[in-house]
């Protein structure tokens, strides 16, 4: 489910920054800020397996992907 839902950011991602004429400093950092949170996915859901669902990793993971 988590490579399902990287691959539509990053589908979107790519649609996005192809239709951008210009790019300067400030959509650079949007952008990096948005590849920090989505590099968080796979750790969460190794977190969530790895804890057999706890309350905490399910937390993680759900405020992350939603």
């Amino acid at each position: 489910m988590s490579f399902i839902y990287i691959g539509i950011y990053r589908s979107n991602h790519h649609h996005l920054f192809q239709t951008v004429a210009h790019v300067n400093g400030k959509k650079l950092w949007a952008n990096l800020y948005l590849l920090f949170w989505l590099s968080l996915v796979p750790f969460a859901s190794g977190w969530m397996g790895e804890n057999y669902f706890e309350s905490l990793p399910v937390v993680l993971y759900v405020v992350l992907c939603c």
